[in-house]
């Protein structure tokens, strides 16, 4: 199953994003990807959103 299938099971009323996904994109992101985004972070906002746009490069969109 791809890292980006839809989530099965109960979905919450008052995140927008389902329980499920949360965990998986948390569980997924390893420890280069977390010291990455800590660096961006360190370099102010716009560090971080170039981070951002590297990561996201190639992603679905969600909708």
């Amino acid at each position: 199953m791809s890292r980006w299938a839809r989530p099965r099971g109960r979905r919450s009323t008052t995140s927008t994003l389902p329980t499920e996904q949360v965990i998986g994109v948390t569980a997924d992101a390893s420890a280069e990807d977390m010291e990455g985004a800590v660096a961006a972070a360190e370099n102010g906002v716009e560090g971080f959103e170039e981070y951002l746009e590297v990561k996201t490069v190639g992603l679905p969109a969600r909708g």
